[in-house]
């Protein structure tokens, strides 16, 4: 029986004091499908704001920010995930990758968490882990910098231009990825990025 929507997930923390920092982008990225698919993200029953779209040509698609801080985001993908029976192949998670400069983007299906809380929550909870994932590169603070207070902060403007244009194309890439498939996706998206070069 097929899963009766897909699932796109962005990690983040909620409230206003976080709205802007790194750690958030996947929050950015949601609230981007959100605007361009005309839904709304209200609080919901999943620990989390959510939106039940149908974007053109993609089906029927579920957005979720889950509320519970990043560290406990399994608290909400994992249930919600269960009751629906949707298998790992129906999820994207999109998140802030360190290992990536600022801006740069790619997509992969599987792997382990990566030191990421907020995909090692996810994978301790519901137990899976070949979801898709869309990773928004944050870059890496420098050697001597506290790796939490870095991710917790803000982008500089040079990190903002770049990280602006990753959000357009990580909303592009979700809606590749929904209609044509990772080895598409990955072929446009991976191999083409030639964006964030920039210093931290």
């Amino acid at each position: 029986m097929a899963a009766p929507f897909r699932l796109v997930v962005g990690l983040g923390n909620p409230g206003a004091e976080y709205r802007a920092t790194r750690h958030n982008a996947g929050f950015w990225v949601v609230e981007g499908l959100a605007r361009i698919w005309g839904a709304e993200l209200r609080p919901g029953k999943w620990n989390a704001h959510e939106a039940l779209a149908a974007p053109a040509g993609l089906g029927r698609v579920m957005l979720l920010e889950p509320q519970t801080y990043m560290n406990e985001s399994g608290r909400s993908l994992a249930p919600l995930a269960r009751f629906y029976k949707l298998a790992p192949e129906d999820v994207i998670v999109i998140h802030d990758e360190l290992d990536l400069p600022p801006g740069r983007l790619r997509i992969k299906q599987g792997g382990g968490h990566g030191g990421h809380n907020g995909l090692r929550s996810i994978i301790d909870q519901w137990g899976e882990k070949n979801f898709y994932r869309v990773r928004v590169g944050v870059g890496r603070p420098p050697r001597t910098s506290d790796v939490v207070k870095y991710v917790l902060g803000q982008p500089s403007k040079a990190q903002w231009n770049k990280l602006d244009q990753a959000v357009i194309r990580a909303t592009e890439a979700v809606e590749r990825l929904l209609r044509d498939g990772l080895n598409a996706t990955q072929q446009d998206f991976n191999r083409n990025d030639q964006s964030g070069d920039l210093p931290n």
